[in-house]
């Protein structure tokens, strides 16, 4: 009830399973538009194309419209970059909290103080002189 050339056992190569899928088709190599020329004489200008130029398999992922390679930076530049801005957002924060005072800049005032409020001047300390 299957076809003769389904069976469990691994399937043909890579190249014979395209060869049979694209039959006769041309396929080009695999380059994305993007690495193409953008000021040559383009039949296609946006799509970087010629007329009757066959188009790849894949022709989605690598056309004009899909996700660019990122070729701005290499990844071992990219580490260095990163590295270096942690580097300086820790620095900062260490500066500021080595600097940045931890009470409110004009320290709170009552009048006559507050020793009559806490217990007057022999009540007895919440801590005892140990403790601290």
């Amino acid at each position: 009830m299957t076809p003769k050339w389904y069976s469990s056992k691994p399937g043909p190569s890579r190249k014979l399973a395209y060869g049979i899928q694209l039959g006769d088709y041309v396929n080009p190599p695999a380059i994305k538009r993007q690495h193409r020329d953008p000021y040559a004489d383009w039949w296609d200008k946006q799509e970087r194309r010629n007329f009757n130029e066959p188009v790849h398999e894949d022709n989605d992922i690598l056309g004009i419209f899909s996700t660019e390679d990122y070729t701005h930076f290499t990844p071992a530049w990219g580490g260095v970059l990163w590295i270096g801005v942690v580097t300086t957002v820790l620095g900062l924060m260490g500066v500021v909290y080595q600097y940045y005072p931890d009470k409110p800049s004009a320290p709170r005032t009552f009048p006559g103080g507050l020793e009559k409020e806490l217990g007057g001047p022999n009540a007895i300390s919440e801590r005892l002189p140990e403790d601290s």
